[in-house]
């Protein structure tokens, strides 16, 4: 089966939702009900417009289900996104846990599991290198950058 490939609004509602740390039949379920009230308490950004987003994958055809199910990537991200999902998916804050540097984040910590759900989430556009590993923790030093660019500058 073929990776399910979302857009930015469709993928960063899901992340959302799962922010909430609610397991993913209840966001499913919430999501076909249409009813993200057992949520909003939980989620990282409660201003989100949940059904605006679930109508959005309705109109592009996204199998959102199949997605938080099997998991999927990003059709297509820019630099605010990915720092969006940092947020929902890690809790990681520029300014706080990294630094924006032009198109790249840098000094970004993450473990090696974590830098492999960015790596799957949205390795059709950008990079997620390890700069280093961490000597007493099983973080990581990350930059992530837009792979037609040049890492260096």
């Amino acid at each position: 089966m073929s990776e399910v490939l979302l857009s930015i609004p469709v993928g960063l509602l899901i992340e959302n939702c799962r922010s909430s740390g609610a397991p993913d039949e209840e966001i499913i379920a919430c999501m076909r009900k249409r009813d993200f009230s057992p949520l909003l308490d939980l989620v990282r950004d409660q201003s989100m417009d949940f059904i605006e987003r679930l109508d959005t994958a309705a109109e592009l055809g996204e199998d959102w289900e199949q997605a938080i199910r099997s998991g999927y990537a990003f059709k297509f991200l820019h630099i605010n996104a990915v720092k969006r999902l940092l947020l929902f998916r890690f809790n990681k804050r520029e300014d706080v846990d990294y630094i924006q540097a032009g198109y790249k984040l840098i000094h970004l910590k993450l473990s090696d599991s974590e830098i492999k759900e960015m790596e799957s989430l949205i390795h059709r556009q950008w990079i997620v290198e390890k700069q280093k590993q961490g000597s007493q923790t099983d973080e990581a030093t990350v930059k992530i950058f837009l792979k037609y660019t040049d890492p260096a500058g």
